[in-house]
């Protein structure tokens, strides 16, 4: 008697963990784009789709780290696909080698013009900025750093 029940399926599993988990970095990595700085969003308790800031630190913190976990066994499941893969392009004898000189010239680039503050990528980081800066106020300002933290009578101390 042959059983009906199939076996679970990591390589699909990886691959599906990845587009959802993929898709909450996404959406975290916009959200701690336009977040007000954490001594403002601390202080008032802002929630942005329910969570807290430091709550949708720790989805995209923990999220992008797990992703990471799972590409290694994304690349360990399609090893012998994108083994046979390249095999196959090299016994044609298509090249590659342009796409890969073209794709590290292009990531070295992006990542120079990026640590050196490069329009347009200088005015994308500044606009993030001012829409941080525009969370603020005299009201949402704390009194001092970390206000939130303090007891009453620390913070009724520090503030006399």
């Amino acid at each position: 008697m042959a059983s009906n029940k199939k076996k679970f399926n990591w390589r699909s599993f990886v691959s599906l963990y990845m587009t959802f988990s993929g898709i909450i970095i996404a959406i975290s990595g916009i959200i701690l784009y336009i977040a007000p700085p954490g001594r403002i969003a601390n202080w008032t308790h802002l929630t942005i789709l329910g969570l807290e800031k430091s709550q949708w630190q720790a989805l995209h913190t923990l999220f992008t780290f797990i992703f990471l976990i799972a590409a290694g066994f994304h690349i360990y499941y399609n090893w012998k696909p994108l083994i046979a893969y390249l095999r196959t392009k090299f016994q044609k004898k298509t090249t590659i080698r342009v796409e890969l000189y073209a794709s590290v010239l292009i990531t070295a680039l992006l990542y120079t013009l990026i640590l050196f503050e490069a329009p347009p990528f200088s005015i994308v980081m500044d606009f993030g900025e001012s829409v941080k800066d525009s969370w603020s106020s005299g009201e949402s300002e704390p009194p001092v750093p970390h206000a939130e933290e303090m007891s009453l009578e620390k913070l009724a101390e520090i503030t006399k």
